[in-house]
């Protein structure tokens, strides 16, 4: 029995899992929606709501609006639609300042994707 704890220990400090014999990782926010779930939370503290009224008008507990502020859950489009109106933003002020500009449909801030065309027809 003593052998089977230290296997399950050493499985455990591993991240593996013992049954299907895969990695579990930590969840780790990507850094567009962690600034998106910034901008979620400096808005709804501007205009003096609560997690857990932006919850209930979501239909969400305050512990999913938690991990959207935190970038750990990312918010879907439906979703971030609900967000803006609630908190009576247009969609875009939640991208504003990510990489230093407005994302374009490509993934590129806007300045960046105008630089980079402007690069491959001069050459530069």
């Amino acid at each position: 029995m003593q052998e089977r704890q230290t296997k399950d220990e050493i499985f455990l400090q591993r991240g593996i899992s013992r049954r299907k014999g895969i990695t579990l990782p930590k969840k780790k926010a990507n850094p567009v929606d962690a600034h998106v779930g910034y901008r979620v939370r400096l808005r709804r503290v501007l205009i003096g709501m609560s997690q857990e009224r932006l919850g209930e008008l979501l239909g969400l507990t305050f512990q999913q609006v938690q991990k959207y502020e935190r970038g750990i859950n990312r918010i879907g489009a439906g979703r971030l639609y609900e967000v803006a109106e609630i908190l009576g933003v247009p969609i875009s002020f939640f991208y504003e300042g990510v990489n230093g500009g407005i994302l374009g449909g490509d993934g590129l801030p806007v300045q960046q994707r105008r630089d980079s065309a402007q690069h491959r027809v001069h050459g530069d």
